[in-house]
């Protein structure tokens, strides 16, 4: 069972990829009339139950996802248009030698995405995000990029921008047709010291990518906008290589 579910799941991705039944029977998987039968005869009526089905398996999250493809022996590239390949997001080249590491569960869930107030914002087809500790002038910054693809992301930024209207801890610095530039301001005492900090989040979109570039300073000392900025340009660059 666990086999025929990888299968199913490495060819829904291959089809909803855009890569067709074409590309799934060159794969080796059936095209895409039988292979709904098959995704009902895993007892799975449509692919949102589906995907809940393969969650129940182990694979969940895209990575695991793309491992499943490649289980059923398909090709790297129709895997990696399946997700978002590492070299869609910020490399070493972009901050200054630093290479980036993969962000885990704990590092600023708040950011990916960018939810302010927790604002209710359409939910991704797939993200990613990475973290690096960069050298600005000497003194250490702290940068996260999260990149999601959406089915609508103008969207996703509408919501976005009318939740940072509402929200007194947000705060919209610059606005672009494209994307934006927020202030996420928190308090906190330090050693006896009342601390307000402020991180800075650029967004962009490219093609059905949003681009989410925060700079969250160090310990108390705040984000620099001007560096989020900068970032966000190579950030939107390497994304929209994205199909």
């Amino acid at each position: 069972m666990l086999r025929r579910l990888l299968v199913v799941v490495a060819a829904l991705l291959l089809i909803g990829a855009g890569a067709g039944p074409a590309a799934a029977a060159g794969a080796g998987i059936p095209d895409e009339a039988p292979l709904r039968h098959a995704a009902a005869g895993a007892g799975v009526s449509d692919e949102a139950l589906f995907r809940r089905a393969a969650a129940g398996a182990g694979v969940w999250d895209e990575a695991r996802l793309q491992l499943a493809a490649a289980g059923a022996g398909i090709p790297d590239e129709a895997r990696l248009r399946a997700g978002i390949p590492d070299e869609a997001l910020l490399q070493a080249a972009d901050l200054g030698g630093v290479t980036p590491r993969a962000a885990d569960a704990d590092d600023w869930p708040q950011l990916r995405p960018p939810r302010p107030c927790d604002a209710t914002v359409p939910e991704p087809t797939a993200d990613r995000a990475v973290g690096a500790v960069i050298d600005v002038d000497q003194a250490p910054e702290s940068i996260m990029e999260y990149l999601a693809l959406h089915q609508n992301p103008d969207r996703y930024l509408r919501k976005l921008r009318k939740a940072a209207r509402n929200c007194p801890d947000w705060r919209i610095e610059r606005d672009r047709a494209d994307g934006l530039t927020l202030r996420w301001t928190r308090r906190w005492d330090h050693v006896g010291e009342a601390i307000t900090h402020h991180t800075y989040v650029a967004v962009a979109r490219t093609g059905r990518a949003v681009v989410v570039v925060a700079d969250t300073g160090w310990e108390t000392s705040d984000g620099d906008p001007a560096v989020a900025e900068r970032l966000l340009v190579s950030a939107v660059r390497r994304a929209s290589t994205i199909r």
